[in-house]
């Protein structure tokens, strides 16, 4: 794959997951303090061999959804730990969520929930098809559990391949 003209291989730097979750957040901090949202970036700074730029798209499309979704006064969690061979990111907020049966659609382009409660948000449906598109070009994966009506974890895992920051 291409990115901007560039060859993908020749992209890949070490990326602190927890300082781009930060940074991420930062630039939304207009939006966190009018909803009066909590937010917590929790684990250790772990890094990962990766395209920055991708990552940071991963990035920024599920704490960007979490912020858009999550319901005003509630909490946004984001963490980063290790588990075998891999760094998982996990972006948890509550909000409206999505009826279990409807996860498996998330992940596919131009796909978007169509609820009521949520028709004033806008958006294209490609953001978390690029989310799962680019982890999985890190050799990676993508998940999301929840409970319809009180929160929703998306989850990435991309191979460890670094030693802690």
């Amino acid at each position: 794959m291409r990115a901007t003209g560039r060859s993908f291989r020749h992209l890949r730097a070490m990326l602190v997951l927890t300082a781009a979750a930060n940074e991420i957040l930062r630039t939304l901090g207009h939006d966190i303090a009018e909803k009066k949202l909590r937010v917590e970036v929790a684990g250790e700074p772990l890094a990962v061999e990766a395209d920055a730029d991708l990552m940071r798209v991963v990035l920024d499309n599920l704490v960007g959804n979490a912020v858009k979704y999550g319901l005003a006064g509630t909490e946004i969690r984001v963490t980063v730990r290790k588990v075998e061979g891999a760094v998982r990111v996990e972006v948890r907020n509550e909000g409206v969520g999505v009826p279990s049966e409807r996860f498996p659609e998330l992940f596919t382009k131009f796909h978007r929930i169509h609820d009521p409660r949520l028709s004033s948000r806008k958006g294209t449906g490609v953001g978390l098809y690029l989310v799962k598109h680019f982890v999985e070009l890190h050799g990676g994966r993508v998940g999301v559990d929840g409970e319809y009506g009180k929160w929703i974890r998306f989850w990435f895992e991309v191979p460890d391949g670094a030693p802690s920051a």
